[in-house]
């Protein structure tokens, strides 16, 4: 192997290196920086409920959010039960303001219907920001 074929090789090795560690500062970023400096959390998709919007494996990044300004069409995830760490992130699709305290109806994009119990305010802990797809596999 010739002088000029090694120097080409490890170029091309440096610069994938580089292409590596770019990759998971981003990463990092995604997942500790962003969220951390907003006060919002990432979280992975685990279900096809909500693709294609949000596919299986991606990592969304909700922020935190006031529920009286959620609107029709918003994107907004809530606890499931109190208590449980069971995270869901759906499509708002109806506001009930005449329940104390207000109540939300959610669907995932995928559903055929509308999540069965009405939600409440207390319950949503962010609004969708963002996603990175394939992330969360990594994760």
């Amino acid at each position: 192997m010739g002088l000029k074929a090694r120097s080409l090789g490890r170029g091309l090795v440096r610069l994938l290196l580089l292409a590596v560690i770019l990759a998971a500062a981003a990463a990092m970023a995604v997942l500790v920086v962003i969220p951390r400096a907003t006060g919002g959390v990432a979280m992975t998709v685990l279900t096809g409920s909500m693709t294609p919007t949000l596919p299986v494996g991606s990592v969304i990044v909700d922020r935190p959010v006031d529920p009286g300004t959620l609107q029709v069409g918003d994107i907004a995830t809530y606890q499931a039960e109190p208590g449980v760490e069971k995270y869901v992130t759906h499509r708002v699709v109806a506001i009930h303001p005449e329940t104390t305290p207000v109540t939300f109806t959610f669907k995932g994009d995928a559903n055929r219907g509308p999540d069965i119990d009405p939600i409440p305010a207390t319950a949503i802990r962010g609004q969708f920001w963002f996603h990175v797809p394939y992330l969360g596999t990594i994760r």
